[in-house]
């Protein structure tokens, strides 16, 4: 197609996650936790894959899949506006990988990285908040290779 990196990127992150919001639109309730978890992973592009959302539905279901679609994706944008930019929780594990290979005596490796996917996961929903509970939530969980740094 001739585009840039940039370009060809996003053309391949919304092809790939266009069905995302009807996914969600599906379920009973869309969790805080669901929300933080669909803009950790696609960020600032977020917003182009649900306006892409909502022309496949307009293009697919006509006007009322586009209505039926429309509320989730405000609210969808209302949380990245109003809770996602600002709660730096959200985005961000409270410690680092060194800090958990530390605490965890780990060597490097993947389960640094799911140790950090966890912790993210659990500041989000809430259950962390602090340096001291992210201590307190890395020390509970199993951990395969721990002690073995």
């Amino acid at each position: 197609l001739g585009l840039g990196t940039r370009a060809s990127g996003l053309l391949a992150i919304l092809v790939s996650h266009h069905m995302w919001l009807h996914l969600l639109a599906r379920q009973e309730e869309v969790t805080p936790r669901a929300k933080g978890r669909f803009f950790r992973r696609l960020g600032r592009d977020g917003g182009a894959v649900i306006l892409l959302s909502l022309a496949d539905a307009l293009a697919s279901s006509g006007e009322v899949g586009f209505y039926l679609l429309l509320p989730l994706a405000k609210e969808m944008m209302d949380f990245y506006y109003s809770r996602f930019l600002v709660d730096r929780r959200l985005q961000r594990p409270l410690l680092s990988g060194h800090e958990v290979m530390e605490i965890l005596s780990l060597k490097p490796g993947p389960q640094v990285g799911e140790v950090l996917k966890a912790l993210v996961e659990a500041q989000s929903e809430g259950r962390v908040t602090n340096l001291e509970e992210a201590r307190e939530f890395l020390l509970g969980l199993k951990v395969r290779g721990q002690g073995q740094r």
